[in-house]
């Protein structure tokens, strides 16, 4: 593969984990987010103790989402048996609608299918991987 090419594709990655990795809220479709539901709360906090629904992207596995200006990741990530880094079994791909509840500044949990996943804020501005 020649460095333009994989160059491009780098950029590609970027972009769909910066977008992806967005919340929301409201309708829409169970498995693909409207660009509004995508980046509702991705600048700002939804309200601290109340559960909202958000479209987690879940393509590479449960390890981030972008929430109130910042990157967050996964106390315990949360991937599929594929050994791929896909979602786990039963979630949708490349999105689970689930809740979203804000704790503190330091916590957040992401629910779906009667699993929570705590996620806390890292000092980079960047998601966990991104996939290959």
């Amino acid at each position: 593969m020649n460095a333009r090419r994989s160059g491009g594709a780098l950029v590609a990655s970027l972009l769909v984990a910066l977008v992806g990795c967005s919340g929301i809220s409201g309708g829409g479709n169970d498995d693909t987010p409207s660009a509004e539901e995508e980046s509702a709360y991705a600048e700002s906090a939804p309200p601290s103790g109340e559960p909202v629904d958000f479209f987690l992207y879940t393509h590479c596995g449960v390890e981030s989402l972008r929430l109130a200006g910042k990157w967050w990741h996964a106390k315990a990530p949360l991937y599929g048996t594929d050994g791929e880094g896909s979602p786990p079994e039963g979630w949708g791909d490349p999105y689970q609608k689930g809740t979203l509840t804000l704790h503190s500044t330091e916590h957040v949990t992401f629910e779906a299918h009667e699993i929570t996943v705590d996620f806390l804020p890292v000092p980079t501005d960047r998601s966990k991987t991104i996939c290959r």
